[in-house]
């Protein structure tokens, strides 16, 4: 090639990388000079349509998150056959592309003795709140390793970013799975058993909170956990072997160690279950990185020593450092640090600007129009609302009895956007659990209650008995079920089935309500069952349609006085 061809307004320069599916190229915007990096699907995958979707799923993924230690995408699009021409048929016509922002190096790449704790910590804090940010919008990462985090040029400094969303799972495509969809897909030495045995309805953020203790591991002895001369080997270790003891090579405070082994858990149950949870333990462990500024040499592109000053966020500013509230705190967290609980739960910030971050990446002008509707934009203005929203999150969390807002205006003034942003931040410092239903004027079986808790239970595509076997599940405890537990699981099971069971008969089932009061009352019981937990966070979209809903609504509040609904 005599001379690189351009995309869009971005001349290639010199490629960074190769993949299995994709090529990274170097390249400059002609008119504002301003660097990017633009990943190019390659070779065979370049015309196979599964690859293809996978690439855009991929596009689509990432134009949908705005935050700090997120890359920011600028650009999509496709291979012209000019390009290919003019490439002399080493790119092939039709080939999407994306244009992204451009790293200096990455964490594979950094100076292992010159790693200390500050460091280590910092990079965690910054990983996690990351990962809340995706897990927020229903996204898994399912890759994180070393070269997936990368560092980027600010200045005289540098800030850690989260890349590579190619395999990520989003965990509302649930809702499509059949029972026998199995998806194996990772880097073997940090994949999570849920993920190595194909598992996608036990797939969730506590998987990549796997991949993280694999990553602390590295970070901290300079390998993961499970490294073996063969994938199949590091697989069956994952899935067999003890949790080896952390020696790392550099001073660690106390308790680390017992926090990065809870990460490793082999069941998913005794992991951290969000990144939340995760950062609160490890703030409650180590405190604040004594350092603003953390000097790291890596490796550029070019193989050349880089030196970088890694930006450790301001106390006031870090996204997962929360003010707490005091009020009830000796009910919120476990006694005295105890992280085998399972119940390490946050407590919530008084109010929601706390914390509140988006992506300040550079914005380039004339590019990025084909990812407008891909985009989710920040939220502006409309605080009066959010406070009150915040508010009442607040009371229903710490009074522990339900709290109802009703979000009522016309068409098109931001009802579900609003409604929407409170649950994305509220789930973003681990404050509830949410779920969400929808209701239509003729009611289908995406409508309402039961396809409501069929999307939580991941029931969605099962049949009646597998149901059946999730909803015991949920419900079991160390002790069992009794026989009234027993036949309220059965109930709801059927319940549940009837929207997601094409061949389910209502006819020959035992349990036929005679009331709705009995059937809220299961339906109380399962809340009730998740809020303690985690409060509650229904999102109940286009309610005055839900007739059902609203009486259910009426009874949840005429029967909370004799158990903790906060909800």
């Amino acid at each position: 090639m005599t001379e690189l061809p351009k995309l869009g307004p971005f001349r290639l320069q010199l490629p960074l990388g190769k993949g299995g599916m994709a090529m990274v190229w170097r390249a400059v915007h002609e008119h504002h000079g301003e660097a990017a990096a633009i990943k190019i699907m390659t070779g065979k995958f370049a015309r196979q349509t599964r690859f293809v979707e996978s690439f855009h799923r991929e596009v689509r993924t990432m134009a949908r998150m705005n935050h700090p230690n997120i890359v920011t995408v600028y650009d999509h699009g496709e291979l012209s056959p000019q390009i290919e021409q003019a490439a002399e048929g080493r790119m092939i016509a039709g080939s999407p592309y994306m244009v992204m922002e451009l790293a200096d190096s990455s964490l594979a790449h950094v100076d292992h003795n010159r790693l200390t704790w500050p460091h280590v910590h910092t990079i965690l804090v910054h990983i996690l709140d990351a990962l809340a940010h995706a897990h927020a919008r229903g996204l898994v990462h399912r890759d994180l390793k070393p070269d997936n985090v990368l560092f980027l040029s600010d200045g005289d400094s540098a800030r850690l970013k989260l890349s590579d969303f190619g395999v990520a799972y989003s965990i509302n495509t649930t809702r499509q799975l059949r029972a026998e969809d199995e998806v194996i897909t990772g880097t073997p030495r940090f994949m999570a058993p849920e993920q190595i045995l194909g598992k996608l309805r036990e797939q969730g953020p506590w998987t990549d909170l796997y991949a993280l203790g694999c990553l602390v591991y590295w970070l901290t002895t300079g390998r993961p956990p499970f490294s073996h001369a063969t994938v199949d080997e590091t697989l069956r270790s994952h899935l067999l072997d003890p949790r080896p003891p952390l020696e790392p090579s550099l001073e660690i405070p106390a308790g680390f160690e017992e926090w990065a082994l809870r990460l490793l858990a082999r069941d998913p149950d005794d992991r951290f279950r969000r990144a939340a949870d995760a950062a609160v333990a490890l703030t409650d462990i180590a405190g604040h990185a004594t350092l603003q500024e953390l000097d790291l040499t890596a490796r550029g592109a070019d193989g050349e020593a880089v030196d970088l000053t890694l930006i450790d966020e301001p106390e006031d500013t870090r996204a997962l450092d929360h003010t707490w509230m005091e009020k009830n705190a000796d009910t919120t967290e476990p006694a005295d640090g105890d992280m085998s609980s399972n119940d390490f739960l946050p407590p919530l910030p008084t109010s929601w600007r706390d914390d509140y971050r988006v992506a300040d990446s550079k914005k380039i002008l004339g590019v990025g129009l084909a990812l407008f509707e891909l985009r989710e934009l920040p939220l502006v203005g409309r605080f009066e609302h959010r406070n009150a929203l915040w508010d009442s999150l607040v009371d229903a969390r710490y009074t522990g009895r339900p709290h109802i807002v009703v979000l009522d205006g016309p068409q098109g003034v931001g009802k579900s956007r609003l409604a929407n942003w409170l649950g994305h931040r509220a789930h973003e410092v681990g404050a509830v659990e949410v779920l969400s239903a929808r209701h239509s004027p003729i009611a289908g079986p995406a409508d309402g209650l039961g396809r409501m808790f069929a999307d939580h239970l991941r029931c969605t595509g099962l049949a009646q008995p597998q149901v059946l076997e999730t909803v015991r599940d949920h419900f079991a405890g160390d002790d069992g079920l009794d026989v009234d537990q027993l036949h309220q699981c059965m109930a709801l099971a059927e319940f549940i089935a009837a929207g997601v069971d094409p061949d389910f008969d209502a006819d020959s089932q035992p349990f036929q309500f005679g009331r709705p009061e009995e059937r809220f009352a299961v339906f109380k019981r399962l809340l009730a069952s998740l809020a303690d937990r985690r409060p509650l966070l229904l999102l109940l979209d286009d309610v005055h349609w839900g007739a059902d809903t609203l009486r259910f609504l009426r009874f949840l509040l005429d029967n909370s006085t004799d158990q903790n609904l906060p909800i």
